[in-house]
């Protein structure tokens, strides 16, 4: 490689590193730290006439001349592309009990789009993720053929990416374009990453291409598959805001007793070894172990175990319910002592009718999804399983044991649930190969993840959601301990243990009456049971609903930190990828589309308005 040549590469890496250090500043910094370990593992070498990537081992990553990789790359990409479908192209069953589900406006545009079906080769790009970079020579080439709105970077290794700051000028690419990079980073940076990505030009997310630079980077591209699958709006669309909010508003009204604050982290369970019981299909193979040893833990159960419960006559200490799903009361055990005497942690936007069967004195609300009060904290999670686990971090443990907290299938005969689920189904364990099955099914799409006691187990993206959930909600436990009993997926920061090997005898029978007794005097001080004027700005629904509103009649502008706002937001997140892919990939007209949007909005806001009320 001659000196002017050396010089070309100085100066565009030179260029580089100045665009970095100005708007990208922590992949900067990442940089500047890996130079400073002066380490090398992979090399820019020139062979016969050509760049090459190799490693410390001679492996060659183009084993061709990378310039002439980047011009095929570029002039083959409309017919060697491939996408992420993120809307969904076949019907939705709507809820028919409310003329603002989402699912009912979707289909609107799920017909318009059937007129004229999806064409993944088109020309039109907005939204683009390279999955690894190499030396990123054909960056440029794709972005002078596509000119993407934005572009996702992302590769695994640091040093391969600082390689590509020698040939790759990426401040071409980020002359008409927002640049996102994802540059060595795990799987919780990645998904933040994405997210970002995801948020930037929302209404561009109805079909995302990518470009993988080469078969090491597959892992990557299912990381982000994976991720941008988990973040589909119909996983918690508006309309279940709408309907969690009018809910809300009624059990408040009726509640006996209070709504907990979860603000500040608290010592409720500290004294006492959990046994938390889910619903995956091995509850029913540790079912035995639960039952010969009910009176040694404190047994902390979501509601949709409870018939599996009251089968084998363990009666739980205390109850989570989250989903605010009408069909919740289906999981309901026949005998109400299965219940009634159990200390219950409900959804504060629990379905009204379900509300009624478990509003007694020991019935005590949270809140999940909503936020109505800001000094009473929120839960976190994305089910009731790791949505538990939240809620009981918060309130305090040391000691937990997971039982039937699988989130993954059954490995033999694909159970969804242990088969006393109201809703046990059952998948095909084949795995989808992602690479020719693009559209986004988080509840059918199945893969393999680690396994808690097995190499690998066969999960679905939403359990897979799940599982990110409980890695992240579990980050921080400082002196707690959570032990796996479930034959299931492997969890971040949970210790795998066979309930066989499990040292019984530090453990003594427990006065069951007398700690229910206390950890409920306990929930009491720590919960809001009465609402003054003082309390208007964050309570008081009907004035906090009226008054947005009102707001909107008058100046026909909805205030974006508004209960009202908080739920056209979201409606315009889940619809606009339909109008934005209408618009660009269809001769319907886009008057009719805005006719179509405004329709739908005002039955919304109809809706918010009829949700004003005084029961």
């Amino acid at each position: 490689m001659n000196n002017e040549l050396i010089q070309t590469l100085t100066q565009i890496y030179k260029k580089n590193i100045s665009y970095l250090k100005s708007e990208h500043q922590n992949i900067f910094e990442k940089i500047s730290s890996f130079e400073k370990k002066s380490v090398e593992n992979y090399f820019i070498d020139f062979i016969d006439g050509s760049f090459e990537l190799t490693d410390g081992k001679g492996k060659r990553y183009y084993n061709c001349d990378p310039f002439y990789d980047a011009k095929y790359r570029a002039e083959n990409i409309n017919s060697s592309i491939s996408g992420i479908k993120t809307i969904h192209t076949s019907p939705l069953s709507p809820n028919k009990e409310h003329s603002f589900d989402a699912k009912l406006f979707l289909n609107q545009y799920i017909d318009l789009i059937k007129k004229k079906e999806i064409d993944e080769n088109n020309l039109f790009y907005d939204k683009f993720i390279f999955i690894g970079t190499l030396l990123g020579v054909h960056l440029n080439d794709i972005n002078k053929k596509i000119k993407a709105k934005s572009y996702l970077i992302t590769e695994r290794s640091i040093e391969i990416f600082r390689l590509s700051l020698f040939l790759t000028d990426y401040t071409d690419l980020a002359a008409n374009s927002k640049l996102f990079f994802a540059i060595e980073e795990n799987e919780t940076n990645l998904e933040k990453i994405i997210k970002e990505f995801l948020l930037y030009r929302y209404e561009s997310n109805a079909f995302i291409k990518y470009e993988v630079a080469s078969d090491s980077h597959i892992e990557l591209l299912e990381s982000c598959t994976n991720i941008i699958s988990g973040q589909s709006k119909l996983v918690y669309p508006y309309s279940e805001f709408l309907e969690n909010y009018i809910c809300s508003m009624r059990n408040i009204k009726k509640l006996k007793t209070g709504i907990l604050n979860i603000s500040v982290p608290g010592r409720v369970f500290y004294d006492y070894p959990i046994m938390f019981i889910a619903s995956g299909p091995s509850l029913g193979e540790n079912i035995n172990f639960i039952k010969n040893n009910k009176n040694r833990f404190l047994i902390i159960s979501v509601l949709s175990s409870l018939k599996r419960l009251e089968k084998e006559d363990i009666i739980p200490d205390i109850i989570i319910s989250i989903d605010g799903n009408k069909t919740v009361e289906n999981s309901l055990p026949n005998n109400e002592k299965y219940y009634k005497n159990s200390l219950i942690i409900a959804s504060i936007s629990t379905h009204y009718d379900v509300f009624e069967k478990l509003n007694n004195d020991n019935c005590f609300l949270i809140q999940t999804h909503l936020s109505l009060f800001e000094k009473l904290g929120c839960v976190q999670g994305v089910s009731v399983g790791d949505s538990a686990i939240d809620i009981i971090k918060k309130l305090g443990f040391k000691t937990i044991y997971l039982n039937g907290f699988d989130a993954a299938l059954d490995q033999d005969s694909g159970s969804t649930n242990d088969n006393l689920h109201a809703y046990n189904i059952q998948k095909d364990l084949e795995i989808t190969n992602i690479l020719r099955e693009d559209n986004i099914d988080y509840v059918n799409k199945v893969l393999n993840v680690k396994g808690n006691f097995k190499d690998e187990v066969v999960t679905t993206l939403y359990y897979k959601m799940i599982i990110d959930s409980f890695n992240d909600i579990t980050r921080d436990l400082r002196d707690k301990q959570i032990y796996n009993l479930s034959n299931g997926a492997y969890l971040n920061n949970s210790i795998p243990l066979d309930y066989n090997k499990l040292n019984l005898s530090k453990y003594e029978i427990l006065n069951k009456n007398f700690i229910q007794e206390e950890i409920k005097k306990i929930l009491l001080k720590s919960s809001k049971s009465s609402f003054s004027k003082e309390d208007k700005d964050s309570l008081e629904l009907e004035y906090t609903i009226a008054s947005d509103f009102e707001h909107y009649k008058k100046n026909k502008k909805i205030l974006k930190s508004s209960i009202l706002g908080q739920i056209i937001i979201e409606y315009k997140y889940l619809v606009e990828p339909y109008i934005s892919y209408l618009k660009n990939n269809s001769n319907i007209q886009a008057k009719v589309l805005d006719n179509l949007q405004k329709k739908q909005i005002n039955i919304i806001l109809d809706n918010f308005k009829s949700a004003s009320f005084k029961p």
